[in-house]
């Protein structure tokens, strides 16, 4: 099970706090679940304490308990790890958090819609049968419909286990409009804010911090994309040059890269990426709950009418 965005906000700033008033990992962990609600996180914490007294960085002592973050969460964090910037990580992870939280409120009313949608859809087609005088239509219809949709999200989830498939459907994610633009959108904010917080640090090595960014990033097309940027960076290190190799980044994005690059200025030209990201990831999340929410009642409507005009031509 997940820990929610709402909870990993709170700790994230907490921790922040803590390891700034020079609190060590383990002591800030401690004093920032007190108060926080999620049972998950309790469980999860009270299981990487022992792994800090072994002398594990906090990110290898909840690295058993991945499932249970963001996929973002763990590398952000390995790169403050890595230059010692915990603090900055965790303050990244905040603000991170603070911003996806009314996005993935609205993903979350995207997929509540439309499941009230057919609920009430099976409503309508149960009162027509029991209307027209068809009781014996109304169990038939519930089992079968209600085994239909448990089996498919069944075997929806069953198939994006494996690997080929979820490849196939991260392909097609790409190419559709409002779906292809809040994919790329969230994955330049996540790899930008992760590269920027280990570019910031200085010690971490160009290369490190590329693939610490490229781990947050679930889209596996656009990771793909992303080792072109990688290949060129390993072979010549030109790191404005090598993103004119991801073609999923917008010409502006590559030209703030490049001047960024060009005039010593790369933190500040990855913080106006980062912030233009965060501002059409906003936008996409909103036109994608609006065109969905309405697909799903124009489909729950002419499945309506499809009942309708079944049960009065028998």
């Amino acid at each position: 099970m997940k820990i929610d965005s709402e909870t990993l906000q709170l700790l994230s700033h907490s921790m922040a706090t803590c390891l700034n008033a020079g609190y060590g990992p383990k002591q800030a962990l401690e004093l920032s679940v007190r108060g926080l609600r999620s049972k998950v996180l309790r469980r999860v914490v009270r299981a990487a304490l022992p792994r800090c007294d072994q002398g594990l960085p906090l990110s290898d002592a909840l690295e058993p308990w991945a499932r249970c973050l963001p996929h973002y969460y763990l590398p952000i964090l390995r790169a403050g790890e890595a230059g010692g910037r915990q603090v900055e990580a965790f303050q990244l992870l905040h603000e991170h958090t603070k911003r996806l939280v009314p996005s993935l409120r609205l993903l979350r009313a995207a997929w509540l819609y439309p499941l009230v949608c057919i609920l009430f859809g099976w409503l309508i087609k149960i009162a027509i049968f029991l209307y027209f005088g068809r009781p014996e239509l109304v169990m038939p219809f519930v089992v079968t419909a209600f085994g239909n949709l448990v089996g498919l999200v069944l075997l929806g989830c069953v198939l994006l286990r494996v690997r080929p498939v979820r490849k196939l459907v991260d392909r097609i994610l790409v190419q559709l409009p409002v779906v292809r633009e809040t994919e790329i959108h969230l994955a330049e904010l996540l790899f930008f804010a992760t590269f920027r917080l280990a570019y910031q640090a200085g010690s971490v090595p160009l290369l490190a911090g590329f693939d610490l960014a490229w781990q947050t990033v679930r889209n596996s097309a656009l990771q793909q994309d992303l080792l072109n940027a990688r290949a060129a960076l390993d072979a010549h290190g030109g790191f404005a040059e090598a993103f004119d190799q991801v073609s999923f980044l917008e010409g502006r994005l590559k030209g703030q890269v490049r001047t960024g690059s060009d005039c010593g200025r790369l933190d500040q030209a990855l913080e106006l990426v980062i912030q233009a990201a965060a501002e059409r990831l906003g936008t996409t999340l909103k036109w994608f709950n609006m065109v969905f929410q309405r697909v799903v009642a124009v489909t729950v409507a002419m499945s309506i009418v499809e009942t309708i005009f079944i049960v009065t031509m028998h």
